[in-house]
């Protein structure tokens, strides 16, 4: 049985707000065109809160690809596009497969010119 840690109210707000804080800075060093966002359905609300449209997202599984979320722009894409047309940065929105998905990214020479960050390296 996995044990849970439980945070109060006030901690997971100030988490978030921090969460939010370092996605607004990454945004401010990057356009929105030039962020892949890495299993976005998990960014789906942060994205929309700080009206982050327009960035491309990718997903490893293959029936969300072609699909769109709700008020987001671009259509979900799977790795190979990725690689085709690497982005100037990659957010993993994983806090449980972010390293597994970032070495996955890491390892491929097409994205050598990336940033690749998890939601650990930025917050």
């Amino acid at each position: 049985m996995i044990k849970l840690k439980s945070i109060s109210y006030q901690d997971f707000e100030q988490l978030s707000d921090s969460l939010n804080h370092a996605i607004e800075k990454l945004f401010e060093k990057y356009a929105q065109e030039e962020v892949a966002i890495y299993v976005p359905g998990r960014a789906l609300n942060t994205l929309f809160f700080l009206d982050i449209l327009k960035c491309r997202l990718i997903d490893d599984n293959s029936e969300i690809c072609g699909k769109y979320l709700p008020c987001l722009h671009n259509a979900i894409e799977p790795f190979s596009e990725l690689i085709k047309n690497p982005p100037k940065c990659i957010l993993i929105y994983s806090r449980t497969f972010g390293d597994k998905i970032k070495n996955k990214c890491m390892k491929e020479p097409a994205l050598a010119g990336t940033e690749i960050l998890t939601l650990n390296d930025i917050a």
